[in-house]
């Protein structure tokens, strides 16, 4: 199963806290058990713990405005997470964008649901310091003043035009002061905006890390940045510098 160890990681969060909030112990629900159980409700024994005073306690972890139900999370949100990413890839192949490979599919819509299980669910960042909504919030916040927020939006061709343009004029705020054109004219402002976007892909992936162990999902991140999966991940995989 694609993504067991973070499923793992979130469901045993999941029997903790239930268990504290009923006094009792909850068995926690692994990867490897939905896989060969394959149940349409793999979570079900997490629901059927639960108690009305449980239900209440837990149901507003980081959603100041649009309180989530912890039934909602499990069911729904944690459940789905599960379920697809038990499923070979080629269960994705429909409506698969062109600019995107299987596997890519498969996982945007596996982040989907990933993205609105609550972050104290989340397991630790690689330094132990626990996600919160907040830190994802900032995170994303980063990002989208870094990258202007519009290229991985822009649904057409033509408004993917005019983000970048957009894109162009965010990245000059990273122009280095020392810099100085050896052109002039139009070939010093391209002197100038090449200068700003290698200084901005100095940041990138620093941006891209402090991102990701926030709790911002890879898809986020895409949407935010216009940054390829491929991409994320390598430098995912990339020792930092």
């Amino acid at each position: 199963m694609r993504n067991a160890e973070f499923i793992n990681a979130i469901s045993a969060k999941v029997a903790a806290a239930i268990s504290a909030a009923t006094g009792t112990d909850v068995p926690v629900i692994t990867a490897e058990q939905i896989e060969a159980e394959q149940s349409p409700i793999p979570f079900l024994a997490y629901l059927q713990a639960l108690t009305p005073e449980a239900i209440e306690q837990l149901g507003v972890p980081g959603y100041p405005f649009m309180p989530q139900d912890i039934r909602e999370i499990i069911t729904v949100n944690l459940a789905t997470y599960a379920q697809f990413s038990a499923r070979p890839v080629e269960w994705f192949a429909a409506n698969k964008p062109d600019d995107l490979t299987i596997e890519e599919w498969a996982a945007h819509n596996e982040d989907d649901y990933l993205n609105e299980i609550p972050r104290a669910y989340w397991p630790d960042a690689d330094d132990g310091t626990a996600r919160t909504e907040a830190g994802m919030w900032a995170a994303e916040e980063a990002l989208d003043a870094a990258f202007g927020g519009a290229v991985g939006r822009a649904s057409s061709p033509l408004l993917r035009g005019y983000a970048q343009r957009f894109a162009d004029k965010t990245a000059l705020r990273y122009l280095p002061a020392d810099f100085t054109p050896e052109g002039s004219g139009k070939a010093a402002d391209a002197e100038r905006l090449l200068a700003a976007w290698a200084a901005l892909r100095n940041d990138r992936d620093a941006l891209v890390r402090d991102a990701l162990a926030a709790g911002v999902t890879k898809m986020r991140i895409h949407q935010i940045t216009g940054i390829g999966r491929a991409t994320i991940d390598r430098i995912v995989a990339e020792p930092a510098s």
